[in-house]
């Protein structure tokens, strides 16, 4: 029978796994199985985990329940110490940015004893080697096989929320968002950096469908959990959305504040990719707000570029690339920008998505700052031509406005009506533009 010290020696053995991997008890509890009180009482030694209980504990906490009962596991099989030596080196491998290298070995790991942390490092590889339906499609199996309303279940309805989104599909995120959320309360869950980030990506996709009064509600929402939690990650990413949402509404200044907080507390953490991505958002802000600071929109971009062409994806730097060219734009270094300009265009050179096209019109736009007419317009009726075939996403109307503008400071002024139009159409508005006096393009530089 074990004693109360055996059950003392077992909490003792959960706390100290649980916090040498900086992890709180939130994130291992799992409504109707494990919850905080419980899990306190186990490591404190006055409850014994049942049997599931520690088969749970065990697997959130990569050992075995025999470990964590008596302190010591059965002979771990060469082949199984191979594979777990390979998965950690294929981990090593995605940290350091080495992504087609970190694939592989994750592939190879297929049907081995850690066929499942194999799975999970496979599909972060594909997302970011660009691959995100790929992604999806992994991430929606470990959600699948994930128990309900936990924290593995959470994580992975996040990745597959943010790779629809990559994918153009925001009525799915939104969807499969506002469910995971409903369940999380219904199970009475408490408030975890994890289920935060859930909400606060159900709030990104709102704001992508212009759901700004959704967006901005659940943001209040989850702000006051973030700050009642006191995570650093929760915190300050509740509060970029925010600023995003600030942002859209036209609250520049409070935008500013909002997103300058998000980084101060992001830098706290140890996720050197998210920081690179929030200096970059905020450098967007200061380029595309009044009054702009391109200067420093300069300098946070550039250290952004530095942590993102190792860990990042190519996406992610070409984004950066194209704000940069932006940037130097703005603070009157054309020549300048057209370095990162093509640099960015280099790397995303059929447009798709907004990044695509975002890329697009700005190595048009530096080129038409530059003087070189000629190639500014080749690249703006390859993005009209594009942008015509796509099915009118949330971010066409921007694209569409942006393409009118640049085709209006070249005199075109009837592609530049049909832009105009093609833009309100997008935008949800039904504006005949053809029974307007052609000065009304002074009129509309960008679409509400």
């Amino acid at each position: 029978m074990p004693t109360d010290d055996a059950y003392a020696e077992t909490g003792r053995r959960i706390r100290s796994l649980r916090i040498a991997q900086l992890r709180k008890q939130a994130d291992l509890i799992v409504p109707g199985l494990l919850s905080a009180s419980y899990l306190s009482l186990i490591e404190s030694g006055q409850r014994q985990p049942s049997p599931a209980v520690l088969a749970h504990l065990a697997r959130m906490l990569g050992t075995t329940p025999e470990f964590l009962a008596t302190g010591t596991s059965p002979p771990v099989p060469p082949e199984q110490a191979d594979a777990e030596r390979r998965v950690a080196f294929g981990e090593l491998a995605l940290h350091h940015g080495d992504h087609a290298e970190a694939l592989a070995e994750f592939t190879a790991l297929a049907g081995t004893a850690v066929a499942e942390r194999a799975a999970l490092g496979r599909a972060r590889a594909l997302e970011f080697l660009d691959q995100p339906a790929v992604a999806l499609a992994e991430f929606e199996r470990l959600r699948a096989a994930a128990e309900p309303g936990g924290l593995a279940w959470a994580e992975r309805t996040v990745d597959v929320m943010r790779c629809a989104q990559l994918l153009g599909d925001v009525g799915y995120a939104v969807q499969l968002g506002e469910a995971a959320m409903e369940l999380l309360t219904s199970l009475g869950a408490d408030w975890t950096d994890t289920s935060i980030r859930l909400g606060v990506t159900l709030a990104g996709a709102h704001r992508t469908q212009r759901n700004l009064h959704r967006a901005a509600t659940l943001l209040e929402r989850l702000a006051a959990a973030a700050d009642q939690l006191g995570s650093p990650l929760a915190r300050g990413s509740t509060y970029w959305n925010a600023a995003v949402v600030a942002h859209t509404r036209g609250r520049s200044e409070h935008a500013r504040e909002l997103a300058e907080r998000a980084l101060a507390l992001l830098g706290e953490t140890e996720n050197v990719r998210n920081v690179a991505q929030l200096r970059q958002a905020l450098a967007y802000l200061l380029v595309h707000d009044e009054p702009a600071q391109p200067e420093r929109a300069v300098e946070l971009l550039r250290r952004a570029r530095t942590s993102l062409l190792e860990l990042g994806s190519g996406v992610d730097v070409a984004n950066g690339d194209a704000m940069l060219a932006l940037a130097l734009l703005k603070s009157g270094d054309p020549v300048g920008a057209l370095e990162p300009a093509w640099a960015a265009y280099r790397a995303v050179p059929d447009p798709t998505d907004v990044v695509g096209f975002s890329v697009l019109l700005t190595l048009a736009e530096v080129e038409l700052a530059t003087g070189d007419r000629e190639s500014a317009d080749v690249h703006l009726a390859r993005a009209e031509r594009s942008l015509a075939e796509q099915p009118d996403p949330p971010w066409a109307a921007e694209m569409w406005a942006r393409a009118g503008a640049l085709l209006e400071e070249l005199g075109l002024t009837d592609r530049a009506l049909r832009a105009y139009r093609r833009g309100l159409t997008a935008g949800g508005h039904r504006v005949d533009l053809t029974r307007q006096t052609p000065d009304l393009l002074s009129r509309h530089g960008h679409v509400d």
